[in-house]
Order: C-alpha cells, then sequence, then structure tokens
C-alpha cells in the first residue's frame, strides 16, 4: 500500500513531463518510438487535448509568443477554430502563435518593412508550431486522397513531420488598414492549384485569379523573401527560412 501511494503522488509530475516532452529525430529508436506512439494515441483523444497546455509546452521547447516581440501582428489560428480543413478545432487551449527565435525575429523586420510600404497593414498569422499529435490527426485525415500532398507526412522514419512541427514555419498572410484581408486568390487552407505559388502567372492568365490577387502574391513573396522566408510550392500562406529536410536534426520535434 505504501509503494502505491508513493507512486500516486508522483504520478502527475511524471504525467506532466510526458504531455510536453521534445525528443531529437535522430535519437529515437525502436522502444522510444513505441512508447511515443502510445503517449500520442492517449493525448490525441479530444478529452487529453483539452488537457494539454500547449504555451507551456512550447516555452519549455524554447519556442518565443510572437506577439511579445511583435504586438502589431495579428494572431487568428485557424486550428483553434472550426475554419480550417478539419472542420474541427484541433488546439482547444492555444490562441497564440509560437514559433523559433529566428522566425521570430524574421518576421518582425518584415512587420517593419511592411508598415514602412503600406502603413496601417500588418502580418495575420494563421498557424505557426504545431505539435506532432494535430500533425498525426490532420496526416490520417486526408491519407490516400489527392489532398494528402498538402499535408506533411509525420510518420517517415528519420524526418518526421513537418516544419510546423518544429516551430520552423508560419502560416499567414496581409490585413490592411481596415482590417480586412487581402486577396490571395485563395482561401487558407485551400486544396488545389489556386494555392500554389509556382503557377501564379497561368493562373492569373486563365482567369482563375485575380490581377489584384496576383499583385497582392508577389508583394507578399517579395516582403517575406527579403528576410530569407520562403513559401511552399503549394501554400501561398506557407514560409520558412530553413527549406531541407536534414535542417530538421537542428532543432527539437514537438511531440506531444
Amino acid at each position: 500500500m505504501r509503494t502505491l501511494i508513493h507512486n500516486l503522488v508522483y504520478l502527475p509530475l511524471i504525467i506532466g513531463l510526458v504531455a510536453c516532452s521534445t525528443k531529437s529525430v535522430k535519437q529515437s529508436d525502436e522502444t522510444n518510438s513505441k512508447n511515443l506512439e502510445e503517449q500520442v494515441s492517449v493525448t490525441n483523444s479530444e478529452n487529453k487535448s483539452e488537457k494539454i497546455d500547449y504555451e507551456v509546452c512550447f516555452q519549455k521547447a524554447g519556442l518565443v509568443n510572437v506577439q511579445t516581440v511583435i504586438p502589431h501582428v495579428v494572431v487568428e489560428l485557424k486550428y483553434a477554430t472550426t475554419d480550417n480543413f478539419m472542420g474541427k478545432v484541433l488546439y482547444p487551449s492555444l490562441k497564440e502563435a509560437y514559433l523559433l527565435p529566428h522566425m521570430v525575429e524574421r518576421l518582425k523586420r518584415v512587420q517593419s518593412r511592411l508598415e514602412e510600404l503600406k502603413p496601417g497593414y500588418k502580418l495575420v498569422i494563421y498557424d505557426a508550431a504545431r505539435p506532432l499529435s494535430i500533425q498525426r490527426e490532420m496526416f490520417d485525415r486526408v491519407k490516400g486522397t489527392p489532398q494528402e500532398q498538402y499535408v506533411a507526412n509525420p510518420y517517415i522514419e528519420g524526418s518526421e513531420g513537418g516544419f510546423h512541427n518544429y516551430g520552423m514555419a508560419v502560416d499567414l498572410s496581409i490585413l490592411d488598414a481596415d482590417n480586412k484581408p487581402l486577396d490571395m486568390g485563395s482561401t487558407f487552407d485551400f486544396f488545389g492549384e489556386e494555392a500554389h505559388t509556382t503557377k501564379d502567372k497561368q493562373l492569373l492568365e486563365a482567369g482563375r485569379i485575380s490581377e489584384e490577387a496576383y499583385r497582392n502574391r508577389q508583394f507578399l513573396y517579395t516582403i517575406m523573401r527579403e528576410q530569407e522566408l520562403y513559401p511552399l510550392p503549394n501554400e501561398w500562406w506557407h514560409y520558412q527560412h530553413f527549406m531541407e529536410e536534414s535542417d530538421k536534426n537542428k532543432f527539437e520535434i514537438l511531440d506531444f
């Protein structure tokens, strides 16, 4: 009985540590993978995910709350609402955007440049750091469908998750002086060619995006690239600095 009571006393502490765990992909082995899969199966349920304090977990991983450094940036996390391709709330307890310091510093310079060129305009963040458990849930929804190309595979051995799962990527757009989002030719999370960044000219010529949307995209690309932040080929809203898969090894995966 004494042993049982002793274990129960420390159980909440152990659970707390597991919930906010991060790990190096290089150091994973078959045993760790099995344990992590078991942890994810628990935290992936809605009841358990509601108990995870994502902000505490992100802070423990060394990530920065973007608005503490860039107060003029607007944060509208789409996965904290039902306005996303999943049609459900994935971040029950998260309202702030967190990123690695190198991303926050670059975004700070982007916002300053944006205010210089277009007073009153500001960046709006739709997603930033994303827990691996949420990535798994998202990928499971699109696995085996044409939409699979738009969601990073979190199960690839040696390269788990996407850049969001390390705090290395941000999804964003621009708000005008009246806080209205600029026309970018498609909505956020649109799974189709209208969201692709390599076909802007063709999309314009085919009438699939407007002249205004074309100009807005070019403007967004320009101010982001000035700070070495680059879009994905199929998502105009997604930006990151490090582009190679091997760059993930420099950081810890957000495995909670």
